[in-house]
Order: structure tokens, then sequence, then C-alpha cells
């Protein structure tokens, strides 16, 4: 059975900042790289069909949602590296649960936005961390994205449907 990762996508201007940063930092680290995202839900197992059309109830649910960067953080796993933590606001934690009611899937939720994944060490992710400077910023989410997550390899992870929000 394949798995997928609910995303989470921001606005475009928040979503060109972004961009290239990962992808600055893609190429100085020889990183993969990937779309600006805040996960919602990840490690969901379904039918395609059935799990688009959950993305489409969820959809439908929300309205708009206000992303607040916090400070930076790190991890020894791979996709959290480098991240901003994410302000656990009212909408935000209401919108997992709903996902979580709609998929049936009850999952830890930590929500962040990564800005490097790998493996690297601590001294290079504080440096990082200073070069980058603050990354407080505010943005809305424009859409929702049903990811294909299923290869070990997320280079080949892609986009299997895509919903804007009615803001």
């Amino acid at each position: 059975m394949k798995t997928y990762s609910l995303w989470l996508v921001p606005e475009e201007s928040a979503l060109s900042k972004f961009l290239k940063i990962i992808g600055d930092l893609s190429e100085k680290y020889n990183s993969p790289k990937f779309e600006p995202h805040i996960t919602l839900l990840s490690r969901i197992e379904g039918e395609e069909d059935d799990l688009i059309k959950k993305t489409e109830e969820l959809v439908s649910f929300l309205s708009t949602l206000t992303i607040t960067l916090e400070s930076f953080g790190f991890s020894k796993y791979p996709h959290k590296a480098l991240y901003l933590n994410v302000k656990k606001t009212d909408e935000l934690l209401s919108a997992h649960e709903k996902a979580s009611e709609i998929y049936s899937h009850n999952a830890e939720f930590a929500p962040h936005m990564s800005l490097l994944w790998g493996t690297f060490d601590i001294d290079l992710k504080l440096k990082i961390i200073e070069e980058l400077g603050e990354q407080n910023d505010t943005f809305k989410i424009s859409s929702v994205e049903l990811y294909d997550i299923t290869n070990e390899d997320e280079n080949l992870w892609k986009c299997i449907e895509k919903i804007n929000i009615k803001n």
C-alpha cells in the first residue's frame, strides 16, 4: 500500500522566499530540494482516489489559515535537519484535528517548516541559522497538497492533488 503526506503550502510571496532559501541551501550543501510546506499529516495509507476525496472534504472545511513562524529548530532526523517552528494557533490545531478525523489518522503534531533535509553536524546547523538570521514571518496558506511519499527517495515524491483554499 502507498503512503501519503498532507502538506499546507504558503501563499506566493512566502512560497517564493522560502523556495529560494531551500534552493540555495540545497545547492550549497548538496541536499534534496523540496517545496516549502507545513506537514499537516504524514504517513497516511489508503487508496489514492479515496484520499483525494478526503482532501477535498478537508479543504471545504478550511478557510483562511494564517501561519506564524517562530524560532529555528534542528534534529537528527533527515527531514527535520533544520526547520522553523510554527506557532500552534487555534486555527492550525483545528485544521490538524479535522484532518485527523477525516483521515482516521492520529499522530503527534509538531508543526514546522523544514529548510534543509539531510544529515549535518550541529555546528553547521548553528552556522546556517546565524547566516539566515531571524525568519519570524507570518503568511497565509494558499493550498493543501496530497503527496505520494511511498518511495524512500524524497526526490521521487510527487504531488498527486493540489487544492486551493478559498480565502
